[in-house]
């Protein structure tokens, strides 16, 4: 679960019009356990551990008919691939949420035909693409998805607010 998405799935969740329900394979990697990082708060969505390709297809055969899903990218994790050719062969409605991808070198050039060729053939199945920023919306682009499909997004970071003590930040003179 990414906690950049933490925030915006809250007040999504928080809204009379959705039931927000967050699939993922693990709580939090232990990659970013080691970074110091948390598992994050996504309340009132409901959050869903499945850990297997078949506890993720039982997840999502849970959903309301109707639902919209968002997955993150769309070559991601193993799990997540199946994730996604789950929803896509359900006929479910389906968004993308990813960054861009790094197109230098051959393995950019690479990178870049392999992408076109998953989009094309996800073309009349992806409903919309939630991209990182206007380097996201470019990748997407030059990937061949149409303009309207592509809207341009952030990550958000729902951190505390910190008191400040103005006597540590302003001594001497100035802040540095």
């Amino acid at each position: 679960m990414n906690l950049h998405y933490a925030a915006w799935i809250r007040v999504l969740a928080e809204m009379d019009e959705f039931d927000v329900k967050v699939i993922a394979s693990t709580p939090l990697t232990s990659k970013r356990q080691r970074l110091g990082w948390s598992t994050a708060l996504m309340a009132p969505a409901n959050v869903v551990i499945a850990r297997s390709p078949g506890q993720i297809s039982d997840a999502l055969a849970a959903c309301r008919p109707g639902a919209i899903h968002i997955t993150e990218g769309i070559r991601g994790s193993k799990i997540a691939r199946k994730a996604l050719m789950n929803i896509v062969a359900a006929g479910c409605r389906v968004g993308i949420i990813s960054e861009n991808c790094d197109k230098r070198g051959i393995w950019g050039f690479a990178r870049l035909w392999l992408y076109r060729a998953h989009l094309w053939r996800l073309r009349k199945k992806i409903d919309f693409i939630l991209a990182m920023g206007s380097s996201g919306v470019e990748w997407y682009l030059s990937c061949g998805v149409r303009r309207k499909k592509v809207f341009p997004f952030a990550y958000t970071a729902d951190m505390s607010v910190l008191p400040v003590d103005s006597k540590v930040v302003c001594k001497g003179d100035g802040l540095f």
